[in-house]
Order: C-alpha cells, then structure tokens, then sequence
C-alpha cells in the first residue's frame, strides 16, 4: 500500500489509514503539529475559549486523555464526544 501524498510505503491498509489520517488529515490537527510561530491557538486556548473548560477536563480527566492528544471535540448536553490522535480514535463520556 503506497500514499498517493508522500509515496510511503506501508505492509497493511490499515497502517496506511492511520498514517493518512495522521500526517495528511486538514484542519486542527495540522495547526497543532504546526511549529509554535505558524501554530494557531492550542487545544488548551480553544477549549477555555469556548466555554468548555469545565467540562472537557472533565471528560479528559475520566477517560485518560490528555489535552495535547485532543484532534477534534464536540460538546453536547448528555456528553462528549473526543477524537484523540494522532489515529483518530473516538472516545466517548456521558455526564453523569
């Protein structure tokens, strides 16, 4: 299996998904993996800005997340739900 972006070479499809959606996925993730000049705000610095302080720390306290490991969030009244990277692995907490 070869990336159709970079041209590496991987023995299993899945090994090239986790690769694809590591290294080529757009959005957050590259901003993150981004040097700190280029670099927007952190995963840290969007959550307070959001209003979800409380609650995402919370949810990442609960299941073993931490903050720098966040690709992607949503926040909904019963729960929340996390992508963590560098797989996107999604990861679910309900409120209690």
């Amino acid at each position: 299996m070869k990336c159709e972006e970079c041209g590496k070479e991987y023995k299993t499809r899945s090994g090239l998904r986790r690769h694809v959606k590591s290294v080529h996925a757009g959005g957050a993730p590259a901003a993150e993996v981004a040097t700190k000049d280029e670099a927007g705000p952190t995963v840290e610095e969007r959550i307070v800005s959001e209003g979800y302080a409380e609650t995402l720390v919370d949810a990442c306290e609960d299941l073993g997340i931490h903050p720098d490991n966040i690709m992607s969030y949503k926040v909904y009244d019963d729960k929340v739900v996390i992508i963590e990277g560098p797989t996107g692995w999604k990861r679910v907490w309900r409120r209690e």
